[in-house]
């Protein structure tokens, strides 16, 4: 039996967290047993689970019906939640005589709900990859996006899906192709040993393929909102020759999409009327929380974003007699076309969405 190494250190910030990552990562690949916790972190359950997977050979939470040993202590059931909404079974964590697999993350904030590791995993399993992949808690800053990057060749981190609210920022830390500057947001990363860092934007590949059967030369077009989501898909609308209209409650932060289409104040959203309209904030997804807009004269209605459920945008669109697209169509669409970016390779998209249905 081997002897394991424990270490326990307090954790008062992200610098903390990303230490425990990389002390795990480096122990493990020179054949050590570790065990490292951090205490007190925010994230400690997701954080321990993830610290797993990269090469963790044991960790510690308390047992049902007892109280933590510590505070802040994360049960053993919590970690082993985690595991399983990433679709990551026990036989694939850290194990003997194994060095630390590479890993792949979604980066953001909040990310502990992201469907991206299940459908991720299924087609990595699928094409017998070692890699596997995880939800990775990035706090809302610059410095601290900036902090996971620089260390990613030390880690084992070779490739990762950006979403909120880093996409701004990861296109300008990393050597964007035409679509991610086109854009002005990336969603996907692929590190490489030398410090190489390559981006892209599928969220807007994805709208293009999915948008494509509905829109042509002439087809009018409104987005509402201005941030990353947006973006991407103004720009899909240009490419397939849409004429597109967006409205934003952040006059300021609109400016980096009116080269991509015609911004109008978001109190005049209301007069808007297109063929095709997409719903790309925040806004309508809480019960009981009004549509961002009235789709008028929408032939097809898209909401971005994915709740497992109708959003009010939903329900308007409905109303008006749109064809909907939802945000599951583009959450499983952009997954595929990050397969591609990262390996090269068509990836198991049957696998991807039994692991999406589950």
């Amino acid at each position: 039996h081997p002897t394991y190494e424990k270490l326990a250190f307090p954790s008062s910030s992200f610098l903390d967290d990303v230490r425990a990552i990389e002390a795990v990562r480096l122990h493990a690949a020179r054949g050590g047993h570790p065990s490292i916790s951090t205490l007190g972190s925010t994230w400690g359950a997701e954080l321990r689970a993830l610290l797993a997977v990269v090469g963790n050979h044991a960790s510690y939470g308390h047992a049902p019906g007892l109280a933590p040993a510590v505070a802040g202590q994360p049960s053993v059931a919590d970690v082993a939640r985690i595991w399983e909404h990433w679709g990551i079974p026990r036989s694939e964590l850290a194990r003997e005589g194994q060095p630390p697999r590479p890993f792949m993350a979604a980066l953001g904030n909040p990310v502990d709900k992201s469907v991206s590791p299940r459908m991720h995993n299924s087609a990595l399993r699928s094409a017998g990859r070692m890699e596997r992949y995880v939800s990775w808690h990035v706090p809302s800053s610059a410095s601290a996006l900036r902090l996971a990057i620089s260390v990613a060749p030390r880690i084992g981190l070779v490739g990762a899906s950006v979403t909120y609210p880093h996409k701004s920022d990861a296109a300008r830390m990393a050597a964007c192709d035409a679509v991610a500057k086109a854009v002005g947001a990336a969603n996907q990363l692929k590190f490489h040993a030398d410090g190489k860092v390559d981006a892209t934007n599928t969220d807007a590949t994805a709208l293009r393929d999915l948008l494509q059967p509905h829109v042509r030369a002439g087809t009018t077009a409104v987005v509402i909102g201005a941030g990353g989501a947006a973006r991407a898909a103004l720009w899909a609308l240009r490419k397939l020759g849409a004429t597109s209209t967006f409205a934003s409650r952040d006059p300021g932060r609109a400016e980096a999409a009116k080269s991509l289409g015609r911004w109008v104040p978001w109190s005049e959203r209301g007069d808007l009327r297109a063929d095709v309209w997409i719903q790309a904030t925040t806004v309508g997804l809480q019960p009981g929380e009004p549509s961002p807009a009235t789709p008028h004269g929408a032939r097809v209605a898209f909401e971005l974003n994915y709740k497992g459920g109708t959003t009010a945008f939903q329900s308007e669109a409905a109303r008006m007699g749109a064809t909907i697209l939802d945000g599951k169509t583009l959450v499983l669409e952009q997954a595929v076309h990050a397969q591609r970016f990262w390996f090269g390779t068509e990836p198991d998209r049957r696998a991807m969405e039994a692991a999406l249905a589950r």
